[in-house]
């Protein structure tokens, strides 16, 4: 894989205006390995939410389950699910950010955490989080957290339900997804193992040319598409 590191404090999508900072980003950091419960490797950010408790968080989680296409792993969140209007948010930011990367071609599966950051209040009105994402490139997690936020900021000014306004943010997003087409996962096999084996809790690395490792240790096992490189020993 090759690419520019992009970190999320990008915040502004070259070629409009910042939108409403409803959603910010602070410090991120990738997480080598397997942490958080996921198969595959992390990407760590720290996200403050700010006046969520002044828009309608399920109508914005509603029109963006619009933008792209719903597969049997996502779950966007229902307006009675009891999170509050910030995590609601995160929710559907989470959602989008794995949509917008498995729809070109990247293998992001499994669970993400939104975790709350009760250490460091802001004040009425704020609240902090920690956001944990299956990750398979930093650059594609921050391009693609990026572009979630963005629609979800863009949402909050605007009519939801406006056909003009959803054209243009698919358009956006759209354009990201061109930025992250020289991340895509070669061939349908590997995308489909991959999803399978965290289907099973396999643990999933990447590897340089093309090889993915799925499994730890002696049961583990590289593959190239659906070629068998080699075996894990003792």
């Amino acid at each position: 894989m090759s690419g520019t590191e992009t970190t999320v404090s990008e915040q502004t999508t070259p070629g409009h205006a910042p939108a409403s900072p409803l959603i910010t980003f602070g410090d991120t950091r990738p997480l080598r390995g397997h942490g958080f419960g996921s198969s595959l490797a992390a990407f760590i950010a720290n996200v403050t939410v700010e006046g969520a408790d002044q828009v309608n968080a399920p109508a914005i989680s509603a029109a963006v389950a619009k933008l792209l296409p719903i597969n049997e792993e996502q779950k966007w969140p229902a307006a009675d699910d009891g999170l509050s209007p910030g995590q609601h948010l995160l929710a559907a930011l989470v959602e989008l950010s794995a949509t917008i990367q498995r729809e070109r071609g990247l293998p992001i599966f499994g669970r993400s955490a939104i975790l709350a950051n009760t250490a460091n209040s802001l004040g009425k009105g704020k609240e902090t989080f920690k956001v944990v994402v299956p990750s398979v490139h930093p650059t594609t997690s921050a391009k693609s957290l990026i572009a979630a936020a963005d629609v979800l900021n863009t949402l909050s000014l605007a009519d939801h339900t406006d056909t003009a306004t959803l054209d243009e943010l698919q358009a956006r997003i759209a354009s990201v997804q061109d930025d992250l087409a020289p991340f895509a996962q070669a061939g349908t096999n590997a995308f489909r193992l991959v999803q399978a084996a965290v289907r099973q809790s396999i643990e999933v690395t990447g590897m340089p040319n093309a090889i993915t490792l799925f499994g730890l240790g002696q049961n583990s096992v590289k593959l190239n598409s659906s070629m068998v490189v080699s075996r894990g020993v003792v």
